[in-house]
């Protein structure tokens, strides 16, 4: 190991030290030089290239991750190779350079355009599974929009029905999993929007058929919970001549839940408001007794006895 005094760096000759600055000068207009040689030569391509060698450039930019010159090109040349051994191959690599760019919206649109035109190709089983894959990746949040995720549920089945033994098949059905698990989150959330603006009558609705819809929700406990508090604030603040029937709605929505989950965290909640309308209902049993001890009354001073 070399070992320098103190100072060393200062005491270097005095041409190590323009060499040194004349080289952090050099390097940049050097990489510039070359990024113009490239530039240049892709110019050159674009202006008098023939068909064929635009192709086979396109597939070295496409191979060396230049992507959306590989687009461009093969996007440029399409319409020359009509008709050709190179028409579905092409179609192919404009969908391929834009999946590997993440723009999912146009590599879909490339290969749905794929799959229903050539149907024969050797590149179909790729390029569907492209197409399923990148709608998968295109679907949003849970709280967002969900059309995306219901195509790539319809385009993963139908890829697994095709090729059911796929090498991708055992990460698609992981895939197809998760779209089901966002669409079971979403059904949650639109329902509990309604109960967080105290729409509580088309809560109800809305939660009941979310668990008609998805009844393995990871939410299944909460939706019912809410369900019992929906009816019970609905019956609560309910026209006087509408909140029998409405506390009865609670009771039932009560045993629901309680048959699902008598130990539930919700449970001393859930219990209070089934006393109150219980005891609210109450009230309906004795006046029913005293019109039947009424009725029965009368009727007995009417028979004289």
């Amino acid at each position: 190991m070399c070992n320098f005094a103190p100072g060393y760096a200062l005491r270097q000759p005095v041409y190590y030290r323009m060499m040194k600055k004349i080289l952090l000068r050099i390097f940049p207009v050097f990489a510039l030089a070359l990024l113009f040689a490239g530039c240049s030569e892709y110019a050159q391509l674009w202006k008098t290239g023939t068909p064929r060698q635009k192709y086979d450039a396109g597939k070295m930019y496409l191979n060396a991750g230049k992507h959306q010159r590989a687009a461009d090109i093969f996007e440029d040349i399409r319409p020359m190779f009509m008709g050709m051994p190179q028409e579905d191959s092409i179609l192919y690599f404009i969908g391929l350079a834009y999946y590997r760019m993440r723009n999912f919206e146009m590599s879909g649109a490339m290969f749905d355009e794929f799959r229903k035109t050539f149907g024969r190709s050797g590149l179909l089983e790729d390029a569907e599974y492209l197409y399923a894959d990148g709608l998968f990746r295109s679907s949003p949040p849970a709280n967002r929009d969900q059309t995306h995720t219901l195509s790539a549920i319809v385009a993963i089945d139908e890829y697994l029905q095709r090729y059911p033994n796929s090498r991708h098949r055992e990460a698609m059905l992981d895939q197809m999993d998760g779209l089901q698990d966002k669409l079971k989150e979403k059904a949650f959330i639109n329902a509990k929007v309604y109960y967080n603006i105290g729409e509580y009558k088309a809560a109800t609705v809305a939660l009941r058929n979310a668990l008609d819809q998805y009844p393995e929700t990871p939410h299944r406990e909460e939706i019912l919970y809410l369900i019992v508090k929906s009816n019970y604030l609905l019956a609560s603040n309910s026209f006087e001549n509408l909140q029998r029937e409405r506390f009865m709605d609670v009771q039932e929505a009560y045993y629901n839940f309680t048959g699902e989950f008598p130990e539930s965290r919700y449970s001393k909640e859930v219990q209070k408001m089934y006393e109150n309308a219980r005891k609210y209902l109450a009230q309906f049993s004795e006046t029913t007794e005293e019109n039947n001890e009424t009725e029965t009354s009368t009727s007995n001073t009417e028979d004289g006895i």
